[in-house]
């Protein structure tokens, strides 16, 4: 279980430079609201409110996959944040489906 844990951890710390290293072009309205739903669901998760913390990651993801695209790299930062919520919350199925979707999103970009 630890060594999935640390498979997990690696994972979360490539897709965030991934995420880091492309400069994103988009509306700056787009990108205020993603980012104030991104951080809502932060806040909440981190005071134990897993359900709604999902919840609102899930506008998030929306909010993303509309406005910025699929490849987009805040896209593949909401699938990760959804997945650490999911899981966080006891919901491994889901914080599994939501990183194999990240997986994927990689993948395709990546050309892979």
């Amino acid at each position: 279980m630890k060594a999935n844990n640390l498979g997990c951890m690696r994972f979360s710390i490539l897709v965030l430079c991934l995420c880091m290293a492309a400069p994103p072009v988009v509306h700056a309205q787009d990108a205020i609201e993603w980012w104030i739903l991104n951080r809502e669901a932060m806040d909440l998760y981190a005071a134990g409110n897993y359900d709604r913390a999902v919840a609102v990651a899930q506008k998030a993801l929306e909010v993303a996959e509309q406005n910025f695209g699929l490849d987009h790299p805040d896209v593949a930062a909401t699938l990760h944040n959804l997945a650490f919520f999911y899981v966080g919350g006891g919901r491994l199925r889901q914080g599994r489906a939501a990183l194999q979707a990240l997986a994927g999103d990689l993948g395709e970009s990546a050309g892979l």
